[in-house]
């Protein structure tokens, strides 16, 4: 072999190593490509999973806003918190709901950058939702703030609260006389809000409602419950909670029903609270009267009724007998009226309700009273409470088996008989 064939030889060996490291490089760099592209599917499916699992978790938030009937400016002020905000605002909503009270209503809702309820539009909601997924997608992932902002009113709080205190009766009953305690706390207080009292007596209502719905409940019922304590102390507590209404405007009561105020002044108001709330809750009670009401006769609805009585008994009439016992005895006479004299101390206004005065009959006997008020209806021509007339002030009667029969008579009867 010619020394050029050696040459030619090594040159070609040469440029065939050259080709076969150009042909290795090309291949990794495929390889690589390759591998490169498939990270990038990998990415590409990872973010477009993630796209869509947030997409689901907007919508779901939506959906749960729309399911507690909220308007679309508060879902866009409530939505940038996710989750966790949904799960205390559903906390906030069992506890409305269980009190029969508007949600959304007891929601506060702040606008800010310049909009209002009537301003706000799809626009502005769609705003809020590419926020929240904005915040979440895309490598830069902005924060979003919304201009809306959503709060618990003091009613809502209330209502929460009492919804997680203790309770030893019907659940509802018992709630609501916690809710009531809440806001009797902030009347006469720089707290107190100015439709307090009005929710008192509205909430009231709502508990003598559920004692009436659980008695409809129990009429077809086969089997009558066992009267507990628990039933007693959710009685007691809705008759406290009356009283405590009719007194709110111008009196205190404690936990036992007392009377804590002084009613120096407005013994006339005292009076007339007292006759009303007499004759409004003996109206009540008689639907909870086998005797008289739509419903049962077995022991259940007897101890019912009869607990009912006591406590209207106890709360209301012993409670008015006696201060109208110590105004008479206590109390000098502002003044002695005769038959002729005395229509016109009325007409006047200087004999007002309330008032100790002294009554001189035509056969020269005295009588000391105090003054209800005029009346067209007796000879006198007006109405007062004397020691007998206090005595006669009859409190509810009770219900027991009659005496001498098979036991399936019933007879009203007095606490004293």
């Amino acid at each position: 072999m010619t020394a050029f064939g050696l040459g030619a030889g090594g040159a070609a060996k040469t440029i065939g190593e050259g080709l076969d490291r150009e042909e290795t490089k090309k291949a990794r760099i495929a390889r690589a490509a390759q591998a490169q592209n498939s990270i990038n599917a990998q990415f590409k499916l990872y973010g477009q999973k993630r796209e869509d699992e947030i997409n689901d978790q907007l919508q779901d938030l939506i959906g749960s806003y729309r399911g507690m009937k909220l308007s679309d400016p508060q879902i866009a002020g409530l939505i940038q918190g996710g989750n966790a905000t949904l799960e205390e605002v559903q906390k906030y909503y069992n506890a409305a709901s269980d009190a029969g009270q508007n949600f959304s209503s007891l929601l506060n809702t702040v606008y800010g950058d310049g909009l209002t309820a009537e301003s706000f539009t799809e626009k502005d909601f769609n705003t809020a939702t590419q926020g929240y997924l904005g915040a979440r997608l895309g490598p830069n992932r902005t924060p979003f703030s919304s201009p809306i902002t959503v709060e618990y009113s003091q009613q809502l709080r209330d209502i929460y609260k009492a919804s997680k205190m203790p309770t030893d009766f019907d659940e509802s009953i018992m709630n609501t006389l916690n809710l009531k305690q809440i806001i009797q706390e902030r009347i006469g207080t720089p707290n107190e809000l100015p439709d307090d009292k009005k929710r008192m007596k509205e909430l009231t209502a709502h508990m003598k409602n559920t004692h009436r719905s659980k008695m409809a409940a129990e009429v077809a019922t086969a089997t009558p419950p066992k009267f507990e304590t628990n039933d007693a102390n959710g009685i007691r507590a809705t008759f406290l909670a009356t009283k405590k209404d009719a007194f709110m405007d111008f009196a205190t009561t404690d936990i036992t029903g007392a009377i804590t105020t002084s009613l120096e002044g407005s013994f006339d108001k005292a009076m007339s609270a007292f006759e009303n709330l007499i004759a409004s809750e003996t109206n009540y009670l008689q639907t909870f009267n086998p005797l008289t009401g739509n419903i049962q006769f077995n022991q259940y609805n007897l101890d019912r009724y009869n607990e009912s009585a006591r406590s209207l008994g106890r709360f209301v009439h012993q409670d008015y007998k006696s201060r109208l016992k110590s105004r008479l005895t206590n109390r000098e006479s502002a003044g002695t009226y005769t038959k002729a004299t005395i229509k016109q101390a009325i007409q006047s206004g200087s004999l007002k309700r309330g008032d100790v005065f002294t009554f001189t009959k035509d056969n020269g006997t005295s009588k000391k009273g105090i003054f209800r008020g005029p009346d067209n209806t007796t000879t006198l021509g007006f109405n007062a409470y004397d020691t007998r007339s206090i005595e006669a002030i009859q409190a509810p009667m009770l219900i027991r088996v009659k005496a001498g029969t098979d036991g399936t008579t019933y007879e009203m009867y007095s606490a004293g008989n």
